[in-house]
């Protein structure tokens, strides 16, 4: 799969890409949805989460930093596996003609959604950073060099689920629309738009098992603490980056002729 991708690079970059140029074409916004859809999102949580639920009610006192920063932490990394997991899921049956017409691998349609998703990732963070800096005092410090890391695994670990679920997409076309109910479930089951400390003693033990934990608990050490992310953090980061990869490789050869025929 790796060959693959290597040797369709340039093709994968230049879709991704226009991908995200031309995603909201004939839009008076054009490119800049972009950045306005999540910005409005950010825009709801942080007027309900400051002035319309109780701070305290949220964990909020123990934050120590504005909401804002903290939501925004961890709020743009999800929004940005969100959506490479929901279009990675349906990049096979949205491609279809291509994956029927032309001798690519069907990796690299999903390799396609997942740069796209990456993309979206560096555009928010490009302007997030700044704000935060200029704003509300955050860094920047030398620990920020370390931040492509685990944005990139969280990509990467998106790319390998993205594998399984497209391929089963294919056969089973009710899978993006449970992908879209876990995915709403499971923005609750990290402390994104709450503090941990919210989380009764039993969630809070066995929220290291969250698969998107290390990601965005790498991405808030960095950010929050202007740390380096632990040597556990970085190890759970490629547990479930090489397992998730593994994972849809499999899935995908297994269903390989079944997809071809079905997308």
């Amino acid at each position: 799969m790796l060959a693959d991708l290597y040797r369709n690079r340039s093709y994968i970059w230049r879709t991704a890409w226009a991908d995200v140029r031309h995603r909201y074409a004939g839009s008076a916004a054009g490119v800049m949805w972009n950045v306005l859809q999540p910005l409005s999102l950010i825009l709801v949580f942080s007027v309900i989460f400051t002035q319309v639920i109780d701070r305290g009610v949220l964990g909020q006192d123990a934050l120590g930093i504005a909401y804002p920063v903290y939501l925004c932490s961890g709020l743009l990394p999800w929004l940005a596996l969100s959506e490479c997991l929901s279009r990675g899921t349906l990049a096979l049956t949205q491609s279809a003609g291509l994956l029927r017409r032309l001798a690519l691998p069907e990796s690299v349609f999903v390799a396609r959604a997942a740069l796209s998703a990456g993309i979206g990732l560096a555009i928010s963070m490009g302007l997030f950073l700044p704000i935060a800096w200029g704003a509300f005092g955050l860094g920047p410090s030398v620990a920020w060099l370390a931040l492509p890391g685990p944005a990139i695994l969280l990509i990467i670990f998106g790319f390998g689920l993205s594998l399984a679920l497209a391929a089963v997409h294919a056969l089973i076309r009710d899978t993006a629309t449970l992908v879209t109910i876990v995915l709403q479930v499971g923005l609750w089951c990290y402390p994104v738009v709450y503090h941990r400390s919210f989380l009764p003693d039993w969630a809070e033990r066995i929220l290291i098992f969250n698969p998107a934990y290390p990601f965005l608990e790498s991405i808030r050490t960095i950010l929050l603490l202007d740390q380096l992310p632990g040597p556990g953090l970085w190890l759970g980061m490629l547990a479930w980056t090489l397992a998730s990869c593994a994972v849809g490789s499999t899935v995908l050869r297994a269903l390989r002729s079944s997809v071809r025929d079905s997308a």
